[in-house]
C-alpha cells in the first residue's frame, strides 16, 4: 500500500513541477510591452512564478495566463510591428 501512494505522490509532484516550469518559461516569454504592462510586471510575474513555487504559478496561471488574449503574438510580429 505504502508504494502505491509514494508513486502516487511522486506522479503528482512531477505533473506539479512540470506545470511550474511551464509557468516560469510563460513569464519569461511574453513581453509585457505587448500586452499594455510595464517591463517591471514581468520581472514581478518572474520573481513571483520562482519563488512562489507552486502557490506563485497557480497565482500566475489564473491572473495572468488565462487572462490573456487567445491570439498569441509571435516573435515575427513584434519585428515587424518594430520595423
Amino acid at each position: 500500500m505504502s508504494d502505491a501512494i509514494f508513486g502516487l505522490f511522486i506522479l503528482v509532484m512531477s505533473a506539479l513541477s512540470i506545470f511550474w516550469l511551464w509557468m516560469l518559461y510563460d513569464a519569461f516569454k511574453y513581453t509585457t510591452a505587448d500586452y499594455g504592462d510595464s517591463i517591471f510586471h514581468r520581472y514581478a510575474w518572474v520573481l513571483i512564478v520562482f519563488f512562489g513555487s507552486f502557490f506563485g504559478m497557480f497565482i500566475y496561471y489564473f491572473v495572468k495566463k488565462r487572462n490573456r488574449p487567445k491570439e498569441e503574438i509571435t516573435y515575427e510580429d513584434i519585428v515587424k510591428k518594430h520595423q
